[in-house]
């Protein structure tokens, strides 16, 4: 591309999202599609004249368990204690940020179980 590189990547198996622990026993929500990674890059080799990677990524996973939103919630304050928890009760959304990145899971109740969205998004070298 003229103005960078771009890469999509989909795939249906599960993996850890930038170094956030899948629930375990959670499957992929059949209508997800799977994980998706994103990467853009201002140019070619990724690097601008001052050798810093000027990138984006974005890479994200849908799950869903049986499990109740408190389980899961529990789950992660554990695995993850220094992240900000930023909504609580039925819905619980959790957040970190570190440098030029940012790193999210939602969780939330609805009528065929618990759903688990988790995302990793900025700068390409951090993803």
């Amino acid at each position: 591309l003229p103005g960078g590189h771009f890469s999509l990547h989909a795939h249906e198996k599960t993996g850890a999202v930038a170094g956030i622990p899948n629930y375990p026993g959670a499957r992929m929500r059949e209508d997800s599609g799977g994980n998706a990674v994103f990467e853009w890059s201002s140019n070619r080799d990724g690097k601008g004249a001052d050798g810093i990677d000027k990138g984006f990524a974005v890479s994200a996973q849908d799950m869903i368990t049986d499990d109740s939103v408190q389980q899961v919630a529990d789950f992660y304050r554990k695995q993850l204690p220094n992240w900000l928890v930023t909504k609580d009760g039925h819905e619980v959304k959790m957040e970190f940020k570190d440098g030029g990145y940012k790193r999210i899971i939602a969780i939330e109740a609805k009528h065929d179980g618990t759903h688990i969205g988790v995302a990793s998004f900025g700068q390409a070298a951090a993803n």
